[in-house]
């Protein structure tokens, strides 16, 4: 019998020391905030970094400015044997960041578009099928927004491709 994408994704399931990096980086998607309109979305994202190098820290404060990350902090940390930080940062700042892709199980999904008047919070699990509600739920604007189920079908098939490592 052929297996469901969730069975293909929860195959491929790995833990914290599998994590996927890149330059020195590894992201982990822990949730999503969205505050979105009739022609428009921003989209916040709540992840953690996992440094393998000083060169990776230098590089992430650098994109992110010291506002948002203590590079000096972070780096006498790293000295002490802490790796990882968690942080809030916007879609252009994740892009620039240019790291290893990773997701967890139970991302925090918060959704609220003030024009269309829909307001969700949902824990996705890229193992499970969606709900009958979570079906009908949308993401972005209301002009170009699109299924929230197409954003998890990209998502499980991003990580059956092995181009996002899905984290237990």
């Amino acid at each position: 019998m052929a297996m469901t994408l969730e069975q293909k994704v929860a195959k491929k399931a790995n833990g914290l020391d599998k994590l996927k990096y890149k330059k020195g980086l590894a992201i982990v998607l822990l949730g999503v905030e969205e505050e979105a309109s009739e022609y428009d979305c921003d989209s916040t994202y709540r992840i953690r970094m996992y440094f393998k190098s000083k060169a990776a820290i230098k590089r992430v404060g650098d994109v992110l400015g010291s506002a948002y990350f203590n590079k000096k902090e972070m780096l006498d940390k790293f000295e002490r044997g802490l790796v990882s930080k968690e942080t809030c940062v916007g879609g252009y700042e994740r892009w620039k960041l240019d790291g290893g892709e990773n997701i967890i199980k139970d991302v925090k999904y918060d959704y609220c578009n003030h024009y269309s008047g829909q307001r969700y919070f949902d824990t996705l699990d890229p193992t499970k099928v969606l709900t009958e509600a979570q079906e009908d739920y949308h993401r972005g604007s209301v002009a170009d927004g699109e299924l929230l189920s197409e954003y998890i079908s990209y998502l499980k098939q991003s990580i059956v491709d092995g181009s996002i490592q899905y984290i237990v």
